[in-house]
């Protein structure tokens, strides 16, 4: 699937594990309750893309385009989502645990009820973020 025109794309209960998505681009396509554990998709697009429930621990999601993409109750533990754009994204009750967001762009995004214990927030933009009851234990903030 590297390169690959995915948009709109409905991959509902698949199995992805280990799949390559690298610079694809599936906006708007549906991955809701897929198990795409350790996911490639290195600068993918996957806006407004809809992730509920979805397994993407030990996912690469650098330089990705997420924003307005749906991972309510998704598990992304050590998940690398640095580089990326998830304006507006709904993270909400989301185990973001060890998760790379290094220099990402959450601005607007609803983080509430998730879990960024040990997370990497270095340099990330959280402006109008939303994070009621968000776990934030042991994570890194320098200059976010």
């Amino acid at each position: 699937f590297c390169e690959a025109a995915l948009d709109m794309a409905n991959f509902r209960k698949a199995i992805l594990v280990n799949a390559d998505l690298s610079d694809a681009n599936a906006s708007q396509a549906s991955f809701i309750e897929a198990n795409a554990t350790n996911l490639v998709a290195p600068r993918a697009t996957f806006l407004a893309g809809r992730f509920t429930n979805a397994q993407l621990a030990g996912s690469n999601l650098s330089a990705a385009k997420c924003d307005n993409a749906d991972f309510r109750r998704a598990r992304l533990q050590k998940i690398d989502f640095s580089n990326s754009s998830l304006k507006g994204a709904q993270l909400e009750s989301v185990d973001l645990t060890e998760a790379n967001l290094q220099a990402a762009v959450l601005e607007g995004a609803n983080l509430s009820n998730s879990d960024l214990s040990k997370a990497n927030l270095r340099h990330a933009s959280l402006l109008d973020a939303r994070c009621v009851r968000t776990n934030l234990d042991h994570c890194s903030v320098d200059n976010t």
